[in-house]
């Protein structure tokens, strides 16, 4: 029986599932990833922003709403102009093309300046401290004394070692800040909290010493004021008790003088070697008495002239005054600090990913193949901008 072979013809057409091209489809899925990652990240941040009350202020976290405005309309202009590129790629303008993506890339470039700025201005206030701990503190205690402590022991052991110069702390070595802010805010805050049994007084003075340091919403002004009348008025009842122990201290070393002066020449009587033995003894106890109490009053006067010296600019703060990077007391500033770093870090990266795609995607020849690459990556860059409009929202107002 012979096999016959049929050959069956057909036309097949092949249609696409969605009448969109395969790249737009993969930028979509992609941005829907990164909608649920920032949108992670945002409402995180929203919630820790409503649900504390002592939430650090813009001001206090060295972050000005006009430097991410400018950023907001540098993103906004990068945009316009990337769309720009695509729409002379799509009717053939490549010349054209090519500058207007070079006009994005330098919106890029000037949007990272400025953030680079921002991330320098936050580390040179001790805001972030890469390499080493973080120098904010929740709250004014005995932790943050002691770190305060630790700062001014290792910046006296640089200077001792290397001699004059700019230091960690950025203070010029020749200065007499130094020893000065030393005094008034380690020794005058340790030797007071020590001594003084009144545990909201105790806690008042360390305030006092951050808000010397950093002031913010948490740590008012106000105190200051009070404390600098105050000590005044301690400093002179003890420079006044000071005085007359140095002056009764003086006649007794006048008289010792005249004893052993009138020894030298004849043997003195019983009742002038007992009295030269009576006022030696009150010398020495005099001058352990004198030698306590010039510690007890170095720091006091320390503190009084820091309060003093900084008066008209006690608002500004140590750390913005003199470009020092003393620990601070920022009430939840650490946890502000993370998650700036992290949502602002994130956002820094996906425009250096953006400004890198449209390197590669560089427009080499006329037709469609440019203006489609370009067109994905102006819907990414459209999410970075809304991104960006989120975070200058959240973080600077």
């Amino acid at each position: 029986m012979a096999m016959t072979e049929t050959t069956f013809s057909h036309d097949w057409r092949v249609e696409r599932a969605l009448p969109i091209a395969n790249g737009r489809v993969a930028m979509w899925l992609f941005l829907s990833t990164e909608v649920m990652l920032f949108a992670a990240l945002l409402s995180s941040y929203a919630i820790f922003r409503m649900s504390v009350a002592d939430w650090p202020t813009a001001a206090e976290m060295r972050v000005q709403w006009w430097i991410g405005l400018i950023n907001t309309c540098v993103l906004l202009a990068s945009s316009w102009t990337l769309h720009r590129t695509v729409g002379y790629c799509l009717r053939g303008g490549l010349g054209a093309a090519r500058i207007w993506l070079i006009a994005t890339l330098l919106l890029v470039a000037l949007f990272l300046s400025f953030k680079s700025w921002e991330f320098f201005d936050k580390w040179r206030h001790g805001i972030f401290n890469w390499g080493g701990p973080t120098l904010i503190h929740d709250r004014a205690d005995l932790h943050y004394l002691s770190h305060l402590r630790r700062t001014f022991r290792e910046q006296h052991a640089i200077r001792a070692d290397s001699g004059a110069g700019e230091s960690p702390l950025g203070i010029n070595d020749t200065s007499d800040w130094l020893p000065l802010a030393h005094g008034g805010l380690v020794d005058w805050t340790g030797q007071f909290i020590g001594q003084e049994a009144d545990s909201d007084a105790a806690h008042q003075s360390l305030t006092n010493t951050a808000a010397l340091i950093y002031p913010s919403h948490g740590l008012p002004i106000e105190g200051l004021a009070t404390e600098l009348a105050a000590l005044r008025i301690l400093l002179a009842e003890r420079l006044e008790h000071y005085a007359a122990h140095q002056q009764e201290w003086e006649i007794i070393q006048t008289e010792l003088g005249t004893l052993r002066a009138a020894e030298e020449t004849s043997p003195l009587a019983v009742e002038d070697r007992q009295r030269m033995n009576v006022l030696a003894g009150r010398a020495t106890n005099l001058g352990q008495n004198m030698a306590q109490a010039k510690a007890r009053l170095d720091p006091l006067r320390d503190r009084v002239a820091l309060l003093e010296r900084t008066e008209p600019n006690w608002y500004e703060g140590l750390n913005h005054r003199l470009g020092w990077r003393l620990p601070m007391v920022i009430p939840n500033g650490q946890t502000w600090a993370s998650l700036y770093l992290l949502l602002a870090g994130c956002h820094a990266v996906h425009v250096i990913g953006g400004g890198l795609a449209m390197l590669v995607c560089w427009p080499r020849r006329t037709g469609s193949g440019s203006a489609a690459a370009l067109g994905n990556i102006r819907l990414y860059w459209y999410f970075v901008d809304v991104v960006w409009i989120g975070l200058w929202v959240l973080f600077y107002f």
